[in-house]
């Protein structure tokens, strides 16, 4: 029988243990299972999910990369316990970004870079 303290849940992947900003481009982010998401902050701007940057009726992101890639994170604050609010440097702070996301396009940047 596995001790209590190697057993993992799923929601271990997806509950953030650190916060550090390696670079001046980039978030990583400490997870409670080891493992690590580091992430682009223009990325993030790009992809945050509020109403004004995704059409609430269409599911359409109103926002380009392009047109924030010189944008960076400016603050995070926790949210509870599921979430990061981020305001960015472009003064834009409505998102709230999910852990679970967060794990998720860490996860899928990383397998691209290993492609």
């Amino acid at each position: 029988m596995a001790q209590k303290d190697q057993i993992m849940s799923y929601t271990d992947k997806f509950i953030p243990r650190g916060l550090s900003k390696p670079d001046a481009d980039h978030i990583a982010l400490k997870w409670a299972d080891g493992g690590e998401s580091v992430i682009p902050m223009n990325f993030l701007r790009a992809k945050c999910p509020c109403a004004s940057c995704v059409d609430e009726w269409t599911g359409e992101v109103m926002v380009k990369a392009k047109d924030v890639d010189y944008v960076r994170v400016e603050a995070m604050k926790q949210m509870g316990s599921y979430a990061f609010s981020i305001t960015f440097t472009d003064t834009h702070s409505t998102g709230i970004f999910t852990f679970k996301r967060l794990r998720e396009w860490g996860d899928e940047l990383a397998a691209g870079a290993q492609e």
